[in-house]
């Protein structure tokens, strides 16, 4: 029996996934509505690239790959400051969202006083002294906590994701969304076709079906995740959770992940479909002996 297609599993969450979009500010506090804006992202996101075939994929793909660096970093920032109680989660979202804002008020107001200075725009929203202390209790809150030593400020998400067990996950997705965003020789060069290197015609378009299905596999990674991690915050049903087994079982039994550097792009053999099912098969017999193993190993009693 086949397992039914992600876009099937998506419509069947997705009117108890827009649900989570209510919010009640006064009753759930600061942090709840974080993480509500953050799954819906999850789920919109995944949702929307999943409507699309490998055959429909275009330049817009390319564009859209970069978006998988905000939702991987929701979730492992998110899933860090759950660590603490409730009332310290509301007051550094709250932090977070003041030194945020004041940050980019500044940096607009230096560019549109550079580039634009005729322009009105917001110059201030708090007073500094004010933004200092604020930025003092996210220290207190890290030491009292024992979840990070940092001053006046949260550890970067690269400590963040170490703690929380997604180090190496974010710094795949990372090394990938960076290359996008940031100056590449090697994402610049990727995107040139034809008879290389004599006369070679660069387009996005050229990897589209590469980003599309690394933006299809890995929201549905991240989704997946999000569902297990907030669970219980979420209120999520068994039904609704049912179908986030489906996707996980889909995402399995796939033969291959998307990879941040292919066989392709660097001209070398490339394992054919057999060989894939073949490490699969024997890399599903290892975990078994291993869990069979661990069941089967003698307590003793102490002496």
């Amino acid at each position: 029996m086949s397992r039914p297609e992600p876009s099937t599993l998506l419509r069947q969450i997705e009117q108890e996934a827009r649900s989570k979009a209510t919010f009640n500010m006064p009753r759930q506090g600061l942090f709840q509505g974080v993480l509500r804006a953050a799954f819906i992202r999850s789920f919109e996101f995944t949702n929307s690239v999943q409507k699309y075939t490998l055959d429909q994929a275009n330049e817009e793909s390319f564009f859209l790959s970069a978006a998988l660096r905000g939702i991987c970093e929701d979730l492992i920032v998110l899933k860090f400051i759950r660590r603490l109680r409730r009332k310290d989660r509301d007051e550094v979202v709250k932090i977070r969202m003041l030194v945020s804002t004041a940050d980019a008020i500044a940096k607009q107001a230096a560019f549109f006083r550079k580039s634009r200075p005729f322009q009105p725009v917001i110059q201030k929203f708090i007073e500094q002294p004010q933004l200092d202390l604020e930025k003092s209790r996210l220290t207190v809150i890290g030491q009292q906590s024992r979840l990070w030593n940092t001053s006046n400020k949260l550890p970067p998400v690269e400590q963040m994701a170490r703690q929380v067990n997604l180090g190496q996950f974010y710094e795949f997705i990372y090394a990938v969304t960076s290359e996008i965003v940031h100056f590449s020789v090697r994402i610049a060069l990727r995107s040139g076709w034809g008879d290389v290197p004599k006369h070679v015609n660069f387009s996005t378009k050229n990897f589209s079906r590469y980003y599309l299905e690394f933006s299809q596999f890995y929201s549905m990674y991240m989704l997946t995740k999000f569902c297990r991690t907030f669970r219980k915050d979420l209120h999520l049903s068994d039904a609704f959770m049912d179908a986030i087994n489906e996707m996980e079982e889909t995402l399995d039994e796939s033969l291959r992940w998307p990879e941040a550097v292919t066989y392709e792009e660097m001209n070398q053999q490339n394992p054919n479909e057999l060989m894939r099912a073949v490490l699969l098969v024997a890399h599903r017999e290892r975990v078994k002996r291993r869990r069979l193993g661990r069941r089967r190993k003698p307590t003793h009693a102490a002496t």
